[in-house]
């Protein structure tokens, strides 16, 4: 089954959920390291995009039967999701920077959602799509990090 709702508006909810909680200027080194994730995340995102771009197969979630390479290096070297990881990231760094250990929750939510609704079934899809290249693939990667 694919994915009824986009990963990204999941993320977005994400998001909005965290302004829920009330903003404390954290110190100076968590408030570096919410901008060090930010960055990082929205590199390994980019250079995903750019991965499955390059590998001519979708990068739409909706479609994941679709999918026409198994794409392994790059940012999939490092993480078997890394726009979801991505995404998730930037709900983290955007928590530390609120300074309230609560706006985590809304992260950690989407990344239940996320690794329930969109992981498993991408990846029956590409097991079934890959086979034994996808489980060498998995043994050789993490899921998230």
């Amino acid at each position: 089954m694919d994915a009824l709702v986009p990963p990204a508006l999941w993320a977005l909810g994400g998001a909005l959920l965290q302004r829920l909680f009330p903003t404390r200027r954290p110190p100076a080194l968590v408030r570096a390291l919410a901008l060090l994730i930010l960055v990082a995340s929205a590199a390994l995102g980019i250079q995903a995009v750019r991965g499955f771009r390059a590998h001519a197969t979708t990068v739409h979630p909706h479609h994941i039967h679709d999918v026409t390479s198994l794409v392994t290096d790059g940012a999939h070297s490092v993480s078997r999701n890394p726009m979801y990881t991505a995404l998730v990231g930037g709900l983290v760094s955007i928590a530390l920077w609120r300074g309230r250990a609560a706006a985590l929750l809304p992260a950690v939510a989407v990344w239940g959602v996320l690794h329930r609704f969109q992981v498993a079934p991408e990846e029956a899809a590409l097991a079934e799509a890959f086979g034994d290249e996808f489980e060498r693939y998995k043994e050789a990667v993490p899921r998230w990090l």
